[in-house]
């Protein structure tokens, strides 16, 4: 057992015994610079070293000999800090030719074992040192997870998180389907799958939206859709997926599917500012007479409003109908209720302000 005290003292204790003093000790000189990473010889546990493989903030990798002088530098991985570095135990091929030379001036082949490193931003990356090439072993979420959707016919759910990372995990195997960070907008705020299962789509904070395959999370190489600056709240699909609205603060912004040629892309329908406080929820339902698809926004101010889909265009989204459904109760979320009856019914959550308790919440 070792640790570094403030004034970069190399303390080793016997871990077995109950000694206050340590085995042995060593004060390092301030010229070394703050040693911050120790590492025993795997094959002589009487040799350990300091610092002798670093990663920097800039995701460099450097080795230097004995000497502290730099004999090689991985500098074109493109990572983040790195955090950790950990060689395999298996000894390299000396005889193998594929090893790139060191930068020093006799330019020897730089023989090293590959290596595993992990990052300030939750990724550990295989280094293959024969051939330089960096493979991504795990990318995790390195910001708190923000929305979750559920696949609405496989076993999967997707999590999307501030750091721009969305991963899909099947929950029957216990395993990563795919994952994709997206750039350059981060913080996703909300992601939704489409009926079918055949589109997810992303809404982020900076307002962007995109709409990617819901098997490989890649788009046709469109940069996507951005109507607004503030941050998307709410997506949602019709039951056909034929639509799709956002919410967006107070305003309603609607796509629809259609075709040019052989592609199907999503073009905008319009859009309406239908409450005068942040919208709570965002649903879309199916007409019993018509079959066609309804689309209804429940907000903070209280209000129902459901748009008229037939009827709306590029010059604006249209208000079919609104209804204020609480006097003093504020609404915070919809569903439709199970058709069990010829007719529809529509549940809402409301948040109760109570004057002798705390808030409460419950089903009208």
């Amino acid at each position: 057992m070792y640790f570094f005290s403030v004034h970069q003292r190399v303390c080793i204790w016997n871990w077995t015994d109950e000694s206050e003093s340590p085995e042995c000790q060593v004060d390092l000189s301030p010229k070394y610079g703050c040693q911050n990473q120790l590492l025993f010889n795997p094959f002589d546990n009487t040799q350990l070293v300091s610092n002798s493989i670093t990663g920097d903030v800039n995701g460099h990798i450097k080795f230097y000999d004995g000497n502290l002088k730099l004999i090689n530098v991985y500098n074109e991985f493109s990572l983040d800090p790195i955090r950790s570095i950990s060689f395999s135990k298996e000894k390299p091929s000396i005889s193998d030719l594929r090893y790139p030379k060191d930068c020093t001036l006799d330019a020897k082949p730089f023989i090293i074992r590959n290596f595993v490193l992990s990052t300030t931003h939750a990724t550990a990356v295989h280094v293959n040192a024969q051939i330089n090439v960096p493979q991504t072993l795990l990318k995790e979420h390195v910001e708190p997870l923000e929305t979750v959707a559920c696949h609405p016919k496989q076993p999967l759910v997707a999590m999307g998180s501030h750091s721009g990372t969305i991963k899909v995990w099947d929950y029957e195997h216990k395993k990563a389907v795919c994952s994709r960070v997206f750039q350059p907008h981060k913080q996703i705020q909300c992601i939704t799958y489409d009926p079918q299962g055949f589109y997810l789509a992303v809404g982020f904070a900076s307002g962007a939206l995109q709409i990617v395959d819901a098997c490989t999370l890649q788009s046709d190489g469109k940069e996507g859709l951005h109507y607004s600056q503030d941050s998307i709240t709410h997506l949602t699909f019709s039951q056909d997926s034929s639509y799709l609205a956002a919410a967006v603060s107070r305003t309603v912004t609607l796509l629809r599917r259609c075709k040019e040629g052989t592609q199907e892309v999503w073009k905008y329908q319009g859009r309406h500012h239908s409450h005068y406080k942040p919208i709570q929820d965002l649903l879309f339902g199916v007409d019993l007479d018509s079959s066609q698809p309804r689309l209804l926004s429940l907000g903070m101010d209280r209000w129902l409003v459901e748009y008229d889909l037939q009827n709306s265009g590029e010059d604006g989204l249209l208000i079919l109908s609104s209804e204020r459904i609480e006097q003093s109760a504020v609404p915070t979320c919809m569903v439709w209720y199970p058709p069990l009856t010829p007719e529809h019914f529509l549940l809402t959550g409301i948040f109760l302000m109570w004057h002798s308790s705390d808030p409460k919440r419950e089903i009208s």
